[in-house]
């Protein structure tokens, strides 16, 4: 019987999509992003790992192809690594768009900072702007979440969030991204589009704030996985 469960197992992998090569910090398959929104959005994140050693992984996926998101995602950190060996701060935000879905997926250097019932309560968040087909203000919502419970600078600090904080409550987080939301609605009424800050070439200022004189240059110009380890930490959800 243990045979022939690993047999089907290996068949089912075989027969699974294929997870593309790790080609830059955002992979759209699916051309969410524009042109501008997903070369902001990668130096942003090529900044971040480069101050903090957290390396995020943004993936809009067309489609799973039969899959379920917890295996696609762990398939992906799998032959990605994302994140440093030594510390392991990997993360993943991943979603599958034929099948209406999003996991979180939390290296093990992080788990302590993002605990699977934060991570549920950020996708929950997001939700409404997936049903609504407004993705792109869901994916900077998503990522200015992972990076405020990481510890990262961003637009966390200017909602009185302070990086040295050890631990979040549950209801104080689900305030803030209530109150991100708002801003970025707001300013999304303003300026039609979402442009992160020049802020994200410095540790100390904003990395993921609306500012539209962010520049397509700057950060590393190398991106690759340095051997980071994932357990299944996270959570998953759809719309």
């Amino acid at each position: 019987m243990r045979c022939f469960l690993l047999l089907i197992f290996f068949c089912l992998t075989l027969s699974a999509r294929d997870i593309p090569s790790l080609s830059g910090p955002v992979i759209d398959e699916v051309g969410i992003l524009s042109f501008s929104q997903k070369t902001q959005l990668s130096n942003v994140l090529k900044n971040v790992y480069s101050d903090s050693g957290i390396q995020l992984q943004v993936f809009i996926a067309k489609d799973m192809d039969g899959d379920v998101i917890e295996n696609f995602s762990i398939r992906a950190t799998d032959k990605w690594k994302l994140g440093s060996k030594s510390e392991d701060k990997g993360l993943l935000f991943v979603m599958a768009m034929a099948e209406k879905k999003v996991r979180i997926e939390v290296g093990q250097g992080l788990e302590g900072d993002i605990t699977d019932a934060q991570a549920g309560m950020l996708i929950q968040s997001l939700t409404p702007y997936f049903k609504r087909g407004d993705f792109a203000t869901g994916i900077l919502v998503g990522v200015n979440g992972l990076l405020g419970l990481a510890k990262v600078e961003s637009q966390a600090t200017s909602l009185g969030m302070k990086k040295s904080t050890k631990k979040n409550s549950l209801g104080g987080f689900l305030l803030f991204v209530i109150i991100l939301s708002m801003i970025i609605d707001f300013f999304l009424g303003l300026r039609k589009r979402i442009i992160p800050s020049r802020g994200g070439f410095r540790r100390q200022r904003s990395y993921t704030s609306l500012d539209n004189d962010f520049g397509s240059s700057g950060g590393s110009s190398s991106w690759s996985g340095g051997g980071g380890g994932f357990s299944g930490g996270g959570a998953s959800g759809g719309w």
